[in-house]
């Protein structure tokens, strides 16, 4: 039984991810006859949640609630088919959708309230520590890194319109110091170990 609500929540999150990413896409491609199945944003949310998975497992947390939170950290990216608009944080947005999604799979309500909560406060200054937001920050900057990282940070780039030349003069540098001081900007003890090797 909780395995079939893993399986139901994580093709319910590819749904929602996909055709969000795929509606902020839609404007540019030429071919519009053609349904895009290709998610670079599924890709990446799958990624974090196995890191997510495999960090909260190594701090002797339970891996459910992380997993669920990285597959769905950035569920809200392209609300309503856009990206970033009014600078609202994602978070919000991905929190919203990640309730949602998980009450329409079936999990119990602390449950959600625990992974809206991590979620919520992943990137915002100020808020509480949260040990499930710290496994997915760490997640997440994991997944950002080494070659897929190098590759998810051009199709991100340019999901934001950025030109060649802009990608390497305004973002590349900023990436760039992040990898160097990633075991620095990690937030649990497995997450610097990972980092660091």
């Amino acid at each position: 039984m909780v395995q079939r609500k893993y399986e139901i929540v994580t093709e319910r999150a590819r749904a929602f991810i996909t055709r969000a990413e795929s509606r902020f896409n839609e404007p540019k491609r030429k071919d519009r006859k053609k349904p895009n199945r290709d998610s670079h944003l599924w890709e990446h949310s799958r990624l974090v949640a196995s890191l997510a998975r495999r960090l909260a497992e190594a701090e002797g947390v339970d891996a459910g609630p992380a997993y669920l939170t990285g597959l769905l950290h950035d569920a809200g990216k392209f609300a309503g088919g856009r990206y970033h608009e009014d600078d609202q944080p994602e978070e919000k947005t991905s929190a919203a959708a990640a309730a949602e999604i998980l009450k329409k799979s079936g999990f119990a309500p602390g449950l959600i309230r625990r992974v809206t909560r991590a979620l919520d406060s992943l990137y915002q200054a100020g808020k509480k520590r949260d040990m499930l937001a710290d496994i997915v920050h760490d997640a997440d900057f994991l997944a950002k890194f080494g070659r897929l990282g190098v590759a998810q940070f051009f199709i991100k780039s340019t999901l934001r319109g950025l030109s060649l030349s802009r990608m390497l003069t305004e973002s590349l540098s900023k990436e760039l110091t992040y990898a160097a001081v990633l075991p620095k900007n990690m937030r649990t003890a497995s997450g610097r170990r990972l980092a660091a090797a």
